[in-house]
């Protein structure tokens, strides 16, 4: 298993652990439908809290490009790429849909789609020092997922495209800045801080902490005129397959 789920002791804190610290938890297809399932099994369970983190240096570093679906020729059959790829797209459907209040906690480095990861989250907290990138653009792919309406609704137009067109990096701190991420810590300060918010949330009414997440995202659904992200599987399938991507994402 490359995702630890865990729980405080009362049973209204779900923490999902990302568990592949040996490759700064770069996602594999699998990986990604474990973070989903772990946050439907959350859910499920009565989870008033998730907490989204990464083990080891970082939180997330994007995809795993050795093992990442499309870009080999070997992989003729174009239907069981297309769910793998699509797997993004679950993903991001599973993490905003939760009746729970989601929290992510960033260290290190999320890059791609460990950002977006982190972006599809109500509350995101990260270290002052974390470096955050999309660096799709650069690797001759679009923004996948369904993502960037998100991007969009975090930090408006100007900022995405120059986050995305001029490959920009982002710290914890100018994350805060931008509108992508709630607050910046200190890297030794991040858990607790994260912490003390989490106890803060509980306080509130459970009822009432319900129906506003209920209103967010209501309010997210009727704002994105349409369900653009089915477009992004079929988007990427095509340059996924081309040489621009076997060269600068796949390294072939």
């Amino acid at each position: 298993m490359s995702i630890d789920l865990t729980w405080n002791d009362a049973k209204t804190v779900a923490t999902v652990m990302l568990n592949r610290p040996e490759t700064l938890n770069a996602m594999t297809a699998d990986a990604l439908d474990e973070v989903g399932h772990a946050f439907q099994q959350a859910d499920a369970e009565g989870a008033r809290i998730i907490l989204l983190r990464g083990a080891g240096r970082s939180f997330c570093a994007g995809a795993d490009r050795k093992q990442y679906p499309g870009f080999k020729t070997s992989e003729e059959n174009i239907g069981r790429t297309q769910n793998a790829i699509e797997v993004g797209v679950q993903l991001k459907r599973g993490l905003m849909g939760t009746n729970a209040l989601t929290i992510a906690q960033v260290h290190g480095h999320a890059v791609g789609g460990g950002l977006v990861m982190a972006m599809c989250c109500d509350m995101r907290f990260a270290a002052d020092d974390a470096r955050m990138s999309l660096p799709e653009l650069k690797l001759a792919l679009p923004l996948g997922w369904g993502a960037l309406y998100r991007l969009i609704e975090l930090v408006g137009t100007t900022r995405a495209w120059s986050l995305l067109a001029e490959f920009e990096e982002l710290s914890g701190t100018q994350a805060v800045e931008a509108g992508l991420f709630s607050a910046a810590f200190a890297p030794d300060q991040l858990g607790q801080q994260v912490q003390q918010r989490i106890d803060a949330l509980l306080q509130i009414d459970p009822e009432a902490l319900f129906l506003t997440k209920r209103q967010f995202r209501a309010i997210a659904a009727r704002a994105s005129f349409g369900n653009i992200e089915e477009l992004d599987g079929a988007l990427l399938l095509g340059p996924l397959r081309g040489p621009h991507v076997r060269e600068k994402f796949a390294g072939l």
